[in-house]
């Protein structure tokens, strides 16, 4: 098998926050999403570990705090039934949001996650569904050209916690190039 990613020493250094049996728990599947994916540069991992460090609250959840009722009626998530706000709240290492991304999410791996949106929370999924929204949106090729801000306004749509997430990136690069 290839070497992994990032080992758990070095995601430890990467993402202060994380608890150990956490690392123990995700290691796996995340480097296996990032071979897979293309993530396989220390720019790349950097970004990609970043984003997911935010999103997921330092992997403490992959399921948004928010009860999701803010996304209600938003007809540029595809969220057109009731309920659909909720029902499609973000979800995953980087939080899927919207019933549309649910439908393009559940094409793209074979699961089901429009009718079991839950699925998009368990860390088996979680890690595979970040990598997927990274890959549709062609994000190795802005790490690599357009850098961690433009990243992180793809990801998220705005800045928030832009700060963290720059302070993330960087970590990961010290701790990548220099291990």
């Amino acid at each position: 098998p290839p070497p992994p990613a990032v080992t758990p020493d070095e995601l430890a250094r990467i993402v202060p926050g994380v608890q150990p049996e956490k690392i123990e728990q995700y290691i796996a599947p995340l480097n296996d999403a990032m071979v897979r994916n293309g993530i396989d540069t220390p720019v790349r991992q950097a970004a990609f570990i970043a984003q997911l460090a935010v999103e997921s609250d330092s992997f403490r959840t992959f399921e948004e705090y928010a009860s999701g009722r803010a996304y209600e009626g938003r007809r540029d998530l595809g969220n057109t039934q009731p309920g659909d706000g909720v029902r499609y709240k973000g979800r995953g290492a980087i939080q899927i949001t919207g019933r549309h991304n649910y439908e393009k999410l559940s094409q793209a791996t074979g699961v089901d996650f429009v009718a079991n949106p839950e699925l998009l929370s368990a860390p088996e999924n979680a890690f595979t569904t970040a990598a997927w929204y990274w890959t549709s949106r062609n994000l190795n090729q802005v790490a690599d050209t357009a850098g961690i801000v433009r990243v992180s306004e793809i990801v998220n749509g705005g800045h928030h916690a832009l700060s963290r997430r720059v302070a993330d990136f960087e970590r990961g690069l010290n701790v990548l190039i220099q291990p």
